[in-house]
C-alpha cells in the first residue's frame, strides 16, 4: 500500500509527529482514486503545516457516501511566500479529465477536507 509506505518515510522524518487513521472497509478495494493524489495531498500537508513531537498531526482518511475524505486539522505554519494551491489544482483538473464528479476541497471549523470521488475500477480506462 503506497499511503503506508509513505507514511513510514514521513515518520522517519517526524517520529511520532505524524500519523495516519483510516476508516476504510474492505469494500473499498473494488474502488479507486487517480494515482500520485494521495502523496499530493500528504505533500500539502507537510509544505503547510507544524508537524512535530510538540505538535503532532494526525491525517485522517475515511470512506463516506462512495467518497474518499482526506483531513487533517489546520496548523500552519508561518509563511512568507504566497500559497499556490497548484498541487490541489491539479488534483480536481485530473479528476474533471475521468470524472463527472468533482473533488471538493474545504476549510470547516478548524479542518482541512478534501473529498474525492471513488472511482470504479473501469471507470478512467
Amino acid at each position: 500500500n503506497f499511503l503506508d509506505s509513505y507514511t513510514y518515510l514521513l515518520k522517519q522524518r517526524f517520529k511520532d509527529g505524524i500519523t495516519v487513521k483510516k476508516e476504510i472497509s474492505s469494500s473499498l478495494l473494488q474502488k479507486k482514486i487517480l494515482p500520485l493524489t494521495l502523496q499530493l495531498l500528504m505533500e500539502n500537508v507537510v509544505k503547510h503545516n507544524i508537524i512535530s513531537m510538540e505538535h503532532p498531526l494526525t491525517v485522517y482518511l475515511k470512506e463516506e457516501d462512495d467518497r474518499l475524505i482526506f483531513k487533517n486539522k489546520i496548523t500552519l505554519r508561518n509563511q512568507s511566500e504566497k500559497l499556490s494551491g497548484l498541487g490541489l489544482n491539479n488534483i480536481q483538473e485530473r479528476y474533471k479529465l475521468v470524472s463527472s464528479r468533482s473533488v471538493t476541497i474545504q476549510k470547516e471549523d478548524g479542518f482541512f477536507l478534501v473529498s474525492l470521488p471513488l472511482l470504479d475500477m473501469e471507470e478512467d480506462d
